[in-house]
């Protein structure tokens, strides 16, 4: 949904970003996995409630955000001009898209059910013979990989092929809609029985 949104009401750039970033918080549950960290969230009632509650509020936090900002002057979202140092020389900017990459990260990372899903369904695929932990950890590799090439063909479907809705009233409505769904995934999160 973060990728959409942003691909829909910022432009390709920043939905890749978030895409990169979700991409990068499953493979950190992947890896938390294979060494047991995710095991101990699945354990421990309080730090999974914790984590649900975390990722809730954030995803609140972002559907608010998204329903009540005001589109920028004109879409996608201009670059930034690089900053220049009294010296005169052009600083280097800093990493483009750094925003949208940590909403995406953030989005998975604060989602106790991607842990969840690791370390219930990976060992599965665990071929006989192998190291657990490393064959995990590839899996999980393998898993960012997909999870990056779907999310990046998202990105540029979702501002290329629905390029038409950056007209204004479209845009608005595109906005409110991402928002109010994000809110209504956050009070999703909390009320629904975790299924544990």
């Amino acid at each position: 949904m973060i990728v959409l949104r942003n691909g829909i009401v910022h432009g390709v750039r920043p939905a890749l970003s978030a895409a990169m970033g979700a991409a990068l918080g499953s493979l950190a549950w992947g890896f938390a996995a294979a060494v047991g960290v995710a095991a101990f969230v699945a354990r421990s009632d309080a730090a999974f409630e914790a984590l649900r509650y975390a990722g809730a509020a954030y995803l609140a936090y972002l559907g608010v955000r998204t329903a009540v900002e005001r589109p920028p002057a004109r879409t996608p979202e201009p670059e930034p001009a690089p900053a220049t140092v009294p010296s005169g020389h052009t600083r280097v900017r800093p990493m483009l898209g750094r925003r949208w990459f940590r909403q995406g990260l953030l989005a998975d990372l604060l989602s106790p059910k991607a842990g969840l899903f690791f370390l219930a369904v990976l060992p599965q695929f665990v071929p006989q013979g192998w190291a657990p932990m490393p064959a995990m950890m590839l899996l999980s590799l393998v898993d960012c990989l997909l999870v990056a090439a779907w999310l990046g063909f998202l990105s540029y479907f979702s501002h290329h092929a629905l390029r038409r809705l950056h007209q204004p009233v479209w845009y608005r409505t595109v906005q409110i809609v991402c928002g109010l769904t994000l809110v209504l995934l956050a009070l999703h999160v909390v009320t629904a029985d975790p299924g544990r």
